[in-house]
């Protein structure tokens, strides 16, 4: 499989520090898509994480910025059943971009679930 990493689409990473249950809660926590957009394009910028994004009182949690290599993969698994005994799986294996970037929340925090 050739790859041109030139024309390849560009990921970026989130290491969310805690447990995801809802999306939109997330994005909601970390200032919506918008301000993760203007994070992602600004070098000077860093991610901010309210758990309790209405509450003033809330303390923020900043993020940094770290250079990474990473590929994201998608990973598809086939059955076949040639042998009804015998379940062999084939998997199917397609990159999707270059994962970058990514933002990391390093500092003391308590885990949520959201």
């Amino acid at each position: 499989m050739e790859v041109d990493f030139k024309k390849a689409r560009r990921f970026l990473r989130v290491e969310y520090p805690g447990y995801v249950n809802d999306i939109n809660k997330v994005l909601e926590t970390l200032g919506g898509t918008r301000a993760i957009a203007e994070t992602f394009r600004s070098d000077q910028k860093r991610p901010e994480l309210r758990f309790r994004p209405g509450d003033t009182d809330c303390g923020v949690a900043y993020g940094s910025r770290h250079q990474t290599a990473d590929l994201l993969l998608r990973v598809r698994r086939k059955k076949t059943n040639i042998d009804p005994e015998l379940d062999r799986r084939h998997l199917e294996v397609e990159m999707m971009g270059i994962v970058d970037t990514v933002f990391t929340f390093d500092s003391f925090l308590l885990f949520s679930t959201f």
